[in-house]
């Protein structure tokens, strides 16, 4: 038990000697703490109190491609700049740094057509299952090219979760409202109507 009690007032002495050591041990871990929690605060300010600044290269000049555009705009969160649609992905990246955009999207060349091709396919099959005669043979799906989604190393995994979801909203918007039209053009042989596309678009479940 003695030689126990010596060592430790041995080790004691040691440390107490040692004043870096001391420091080394004690105040960088607090100050380390922080400096992260001051890095992170800073950035949820960014991201939590200022829209997202947003950089969008529309390469398509379908309808599509204007409503999802449109679809962005409404959802809030992003200060949308339009690039033009000869930007390379370089030259995109490169105005991210120099006008501090966290987030740049690139829409295809042919999106309007891929979403226009699949959206009569859909309506087609669903008809024909009602059994109502639709020309499904026609309307064969192209592969659709993925929009493509640039983020700036600052954001985190869970903000950029956030920012695809809200992306894939906007698609799903587009892409229902082409589905509708296609299916009111096979039925009624004419446009739908743009007071009953909002109607049956916006008339969504409320969220308290």
């Amino acid at each position: 038990m003695f030689k126990l009690w010596a060592t430790i007032l041995k080790d004691i002495r040691i440390l107490t000697r040692d004043k870096v050591g001391l420091t080394l041990m004690f105040v960088m871990p607090v100050i380390l703490a922080i400096v992260i929690t001051a890095i992170q605060n800073s950035t949820f300010e960014l991201v939590n109190d200022n829209k997202v600044p947003l950089l969008l290269c529309n390469k398509d000049t379908g309808e599509a491609s204007r409503q999802l555009v449109q679809a962005i705009e409404k959802i809030g969160m992003f200060e949308v700049k339009q690039v033009t649609k000869t930007e390379t992905e370089k030259q995109i990246t490169n105005r991210m740094h120099a006008k501090d955009a966290l987030v740049a999207i690139v829409v295809p060349e042919n999106f309007s057509a891929a979403i226009s091709a699949k959206a009569k396919t859909i309506s087609g099959k669903a008809l024909n299952d009602f059994g109502l005669q639709a020309d499904t043979g026609k309307a064969a799906v192209n592969t659709i090219e993925p929009v493509t989604l640039y983020y700036h190393p600052v954001l985190q995994q869970s903000f950029r979760a956030s920012i695809q979801g809200a992306l894939r909203s906007a698609l799903q918007i587009v892409e229902n409202k082409q589905i509708l039209k296609s299916l009111y053009f096979s039925l009624n042989e004419k446009e739908l109507p743009a007071s009953f596309e909002k109607e049956m678009v916006n008339n969504q479940a409320g969220i308290n």
